[in-house]
């Protein structure tokens, strides 16, 4: 799947990392007295997109990136992509921005194990959620979603 080309982080979303860091590290860790290095290891996701535009060249092709405080990586998901993680810490904690309000109508979901799309998931998928294991997987007609 193509990278994304980098783009500059809006003043909101600085703003709403900046206090996940204050929050998540300063004062917590403070608190708990633990050290840096113990966080970096609490916290790991496989964050994955996934091509569901129409006539797209990487149509059903998927993305994904490592996520941890060790390596200091985001994901950002244009619009058409599907969007899933994979926990490969206990209490993972992953903090997604939108750039607009959540519309329960317009939520779907794929089958996280679809053979269609053949995600190489690091680890075996133990855990999916009840309303995650209710996505069918994709027949062979659907064609993917327009975007505008």
């Amino acid at each position: 799947m193509q990278k994304i080309p980098k783009q500059e982080c809006t003043a909101e979303f600085k703003e709403q990392a900046a206090k996940r860091v204050k929050y998540g590290k300063s004062v917590v860790a403070q608190e708990v007295g633990l050290v840096e290095q113990t966080l970096r290891n609490w916290v790991k996701a496989f964050d994955v997109a996934v091509d569901l535009r129409r006539k797209s060249p990487t149509f059903l092709h998927w993305h994904a990136e490592h996520l941890g405080a060790d390596n200091h990586r985001t994901l950002a998901i244009r619009e058409g992509f599907a969007h899933g993680f994979h926990a490969l810490t206990d209490d993972c904690e992953l903090i997604d921005l939108h750039t607009a309000a959540y519309k329960p109508e317009a939520e779907a979901g794929l089958n996280a194990l679809d053979p269609r799309i053949a995600i190489d998931w690091p680890r075996p998928v133990s855990e999916i959620s009840a309303p995650d294991r209710q996505h069918a997987l994709l027949d062979d007609g659907y064609s993917g979603i327009r975007v505008t």
